[in-house]
């Protein structure tokens, strides 16, 4: 049993991800390459989806700044905060688990930290990335559809313990224009 299961089964989970509202985040510390994503659902509908963009010029602890602020500031109060589960390290490649850190992963764990202390969600539940990517079949890439993948894959699990049909799923083959968007809107 992942454990991402095991949680579902031992607390309100299945009910927050199923009835409530759910943000989800595919954490960045926003570079030319990569930004951090997000999803909104409410009742296992996706109503939101974009990404945060970094302001230019920006230091490490200044952009992990910017994403305590936005998440605080231009979210609302979610029900429960869907995040990836980020290994602790990773050999890029072998595309097994290293001891050694790169600085890239270091700052990816870091941006994850920020996203949990920073939103306002009454739970936590992390997805290991292999557990996201078995809904991935047929979508293009994007810091947007990563966020909207997360996000489904803790619905639709929480769907299947509580023996509820799995919300249709949602494919973001041309992301909205990723630029701009810096709030909840």
């Amino acid at each position: 049993m992942s454990k991402l299961v095991a949680k579902l089964k031992t607390e309100d989970f299945c009910t927050r991800l199923t009835e409530g509202s759910v943000l989800a985040l595919d954490p960045s510390i926003g570079s030319t390459s990569s930004q951090l994503g997000y999803a909104t659902y409410v009742n296992m509908e996706l109503t939101d989806a974009g990404i945060v963009k970094m302001p230019a010029g920006l230091d490490t602890e200044a952009r992990l700044r910017e994403i305590g602020r936005v998440l605080r500031e231009e979210f609302e109060e979610a029900d429960i905060l869907v995040i990836e589960d980020i290994p602790p390290s990773f050999n890029p490649k072998s595309g097994r688990p290293s001891r050694w850190i790169t600085a890239g992963w270091k700052k990816l764990h870091e941006a994850a930290g920020a996203c949990i202390a920073s939103a306002k969600a009454g739970k936590v539940v992390r997805v290991h990335p292999a557990t996201w990517k078995k809904f991935s079949k047929g979508y293009e890439k994007s810091d947007v559809a990563d966020a909207v993948l997360i996000g489904y894959a803790a619905i639709a699990e929480a769907c299947k313990i509580a023996k509820l049909p799995a919300p249709q799923k949602v494919y973001i083959v041309t992301p909205p224009d990723e630029g701009e968007l810096t709030n909840g809107s």
